[in-house]
């Protein structure tokens, strides 16, 4: 028995059955590690308010922020091709301004970032390169002692944005308390 095919529908079973009989191939793994610093080369800043371990919503992965760096503590794959590793820094030259909010260098992004303290204790980061990225930063534990601190972590009360031109919530009220 012969089958009439037309051209068309000939060139759509081959196709067809060439991708059936050489499988499905896996999904594409980082393989190169991410050109960044480890935490051990950079020099340490003064602490900051924001020290202690926060996870980015985004992607779920955790990075400790300390003496002005922010370092990662998960890995995580950037790009699609670069592997970020466990102690590299991803934050480099934080320092707070003089209206509440943090800056510094996003390495990965390879931007300068600036950390905004919203009301619900997260940190709202905003980068101004090339392309544009937004993330959010949650608290998960506060800063493991900062030298001469009693309180290590004090509450960082909310401001607003000027970038996205939407205000923030409300102020928190008199007894908000630090997600710490």
């Amino acid at each position: 028995m012969r089958i009439s095919l037309s051209r068309s529908r000939w060139l759509l079973a081959a196709a067809l059955a060439a991708t059936l009989s050489h499988g499905v191939a896996a999904p594409a793994q980082a393989q190169i590690p991410g050109l960044l610093p480890s935490i051990e080369d950079v020099v340490p800043g003064a602490p900051l308010p924001i020290d202690g371990i926060w996870r980015i919503r985004e992607i779920g992965a955790l990075i400790l922020i300390q003496e002005g760096h922010a370092s990662a503590i998960d890995g995580w794959t950037h790009a699609l091709v670069f592997q970020i590793m466990p102690d590299q820094v991803v934050i480099r030259n934080l320092t707070e301004t003089g209206d509440g909010r943090f800056v510094g260098d996003d390495l990965p992004l390879m931007s300068q970032v600036t950390l905004t303290p919203a009301s619900d204790g997260t940190l709202r980061a905003r980068t101004k390169g090339l392309v544009p990225a937004s993330y959010t930063l949650e608290p998960v534990s506060p800063a493991i002692g900062n030298p001469g601190d009693d309180d290590p972590i004090g509450p960082v009360p909310p401001i607003d944005d000027p970038w996205d031109g939407v205000p923030d919530d409300p102020p928190p009220p008199d007894d908000w308390v630090s997600p710490w």
